[in-house]
C-alpha cells in the first residue's frame, strides 16, 4: 500500500537532489545555514525531489532537523531505511536476519574490538554494547546514548533476534580492520565511515547485504521513475561514495578526505555553504 501511494506521485518530480547531512549540509554546530536552507526551498520550487541521506537513526536525525525541514524523503541509517518526510511514513527498511545476527555477534566477540548491536528499525537508536578496549570514542557514544544503550554482561541472550546493524569502533590507525571485516563477515555489507564525535576514529558499520546510501538512492530513482541523469548528489565521507558514483552530477565539500575529493567536483566546506554552491552549479549546468 505504501509503495503504491509513493508511485502515485512519481510524476511530481523532475529531478532528484540528495545531500548528506553531517559534514555536508549541516555546519559544525549541526545547523542548516540560511543559504543552504534557501537552496532547498529553491529546489522545491523547481519540482526537484529533495533527499537527505544520513548515517543517523531516526531518533538522532530528529535532533538536527524536524518535520518542517524542506525534504521530501530521508534516507537514514546509511540506507537501511527510507522515510517519506512529508508523511513521516517509513517506506523501506532492511534488517539482518536472526542466523546472521548470531554468527556475526560471535565473530565480533573473537575480534576483541569495541562494538555495538542495534535494535530493528524504527527503534535502532537502542543497542547493546561489547566493551573490549573501551576506546574514548566508544565511551563518548555510550555517554551520548546512555538512556538507550547498555553494556552486554557476557551471558544474557541478545535482546533482539533481528537487528539493523553492528557498529565497530576502532582507532583511526587500524585501517586493516576494514578489509578484514569485509572477508570475515561476508555476505554482510561493511561500510567504512568516520566518527561524528571526534571526527577521527574509524567506524565500521555492518548491515544486511542490500544496504548502502547508493542502493537507497537507486530505490528512490526507480520508485519515482527517474533516470540517473536526473540525479545530483552532495557528500563528504566514505559512506557517501556509492551514491556519489551513481551520477556525473556529484559534488563533495572541501572538508572531505582527499580520496573522496580526487573523484568529484569540490565545493566550499560545510561551514561555508558548500551545499548551496553545489546546487547553484548544478542548476547552471556545470
Amino acid at each position: 500500500m505504501v509503495a503504491m501511494m509513493e508511485q502515485m506521485i512519481r510524476h511530481k518530480f523532475s529531478h532528484l537532489c540528495v545531500t548528506d547531512l553531517d559534514g555536508t549540509l549541516l555546519d559544525l554546530d549541526h545547523n542548516i545555514s540560511k543559504a543552504n536552507l534557501q537552496a532547498l526551498l529553491t529546489l522545491g520550487e523547481q519540482n526537484v525531489c529533495r533527499v537527505a541521506a544520513t548515517g543517523r537513526s531516526l531518533y538522532s536525525l530528529r535532533k538536527v532537523i524536524d518535520a518542517k525541514t524542506p525534504f521530501d524523503y530521508v534516507i537514514f541509517t546509511t540506507g537501511a531505511g527510507i522515510m517519506n518526510w512529508q508523511t513521516q511514513q517509513i517506506i523501506m527498511s532492511e534488517l539482518i536476519s536472526p542466523p546472521l545476527v548470531l554468527s556475526t555477534f560471535k565473530k565480533l566477540l573473537k575480534l576483541n574490538e569495541d562494538f555495538m548491536f542495534h535494535a530493528p528499525i524504527p527503534e535502532n537508536h537502542r543497542f547493546i554494547a561489547v566493551q573490549a578496549k573501551g576506546l574514548p570514542d566508544f565511551n563518548r557514544r555510550m555517554g551520548v546514548y546512555r538512556e538507550y544503550g547498555f553494556i552486554w554482561d557476557g551471558k544474557s541472550e541478545l535482546p533482539w533476534q533481528e537487528g539493523t546493524q553492528f557498529l565497530v569502533i576502532a582507532d583511526e590507525k587500524d585501517e586493516y580492520l576494514y578489509p578484514r571485516l569485509i572477508n570475515l563477515l561476508d555476505p554482510l555489507k561493511v561500510v567504512r565511515t568516520t566518527s561524528p564525535f571526534d571526527h577521527h576514529s574509524l567506524w565500521l558499520e555492518v548491515f544486511s547485504p542490500e544496504v548502502s546510501k547508493g542502493s537507497a538512492v537507486q530505490y528512490l530513482l526507480d520508485l519515482l521513475g527517474l533516470e540517473w541523469s536526473k540525479l545530483m548528489v552532495v557528500g563528504n565521507d566514505y559512506n557517501d561514495r556509492e551514491m556519489l558514483d551513481l551520477t556525473r552530477h556529484a559534488y563533495v565539500t572541501a572538508n572531505a578526505p582527499s580520496a573522496i575529493k580526487s573523484r568529484h567536483k569540490v565545493v566550499a566546506d560545510h561551514n561555508s555553504d558548500g551545499f548551496a554552491e553545489a546546487v547553484e552549479l548544478w542548476l547552471e549546468g556545470e
